[in-house]
Parts: C-alpha cells; sequence; structure tokens
C-alpha cells in the first residue's frame, strides 16, 4: 500500500513538472515567434530601447531561458515579490 501511494505521489509530481515545463515552454515560444519582447507591452507604444531593456532587465527578461525557468518554479513555490517592477 506504502508504495503504491509512494508511486502515485512520485506520477503526481512528474505530472505537474511536465505541465509546468510545457507551459513555460508555450510563453518562451510565444515570445520568440512574435519576434518581440513582453516588455514592449509593458512600457507602451511610444517606449525607448532604454525604457524596454530596463523593464527587461527588472523583470529578468533578459536571462537565459533555464534560469527564467528555475525562477518561474521558484516563484511558484515561495512567491514573487512585488518590488521587481519598475
Amino acid at each position: 500500500m506504502v508504495r503504491y501511494v509512494f508511486r502515485r505521489l512520485l506520477g503526481a509530481v512528474f505530472v505537474v513538472w511536465v505541465i509546468s515545463v510545457v507551459t513555460f515552454s508555450l510563453f518562451a515560444l510565444a515570445n520568440i515567434v512574435s519576434g518581440s519582447s513582453p516588455a514592449y507591452l509593458y512600457v507602451g507604444k511610444t517606449s525607448t530601447p532604454a525604457q524596454v531593456a530596463a523593464v527587461e532587465e527588472s523583470l529578468g527578461l533578459n536571462k537565459p531561458y533555464v534560469v527564467q525557468y528555475w525562477e518561474y518554479i521558484k516563484a511558484i513555490f515561495v512567491g514573487r515579490p512585488l518590488t521587481n517592477s519598475p
């Protein structure tokens, strides 16, 4: 019985991990395909490249995808501080 529960819990953790990878990958792929950064949505149409770069820096969008994924997972479990916004 303990083995059964352990296997089911391990399977559930695996499924949650796969869903998180797929979700993060879809958003990252959408940003790659669109050719623009989500920072443009934040700063608006009349933005300068310096403003976009500042928002990307503050949101961590200029980091490698592996680091962004780690921060995404960390934010799920411990929360994301609201002080990152410019």
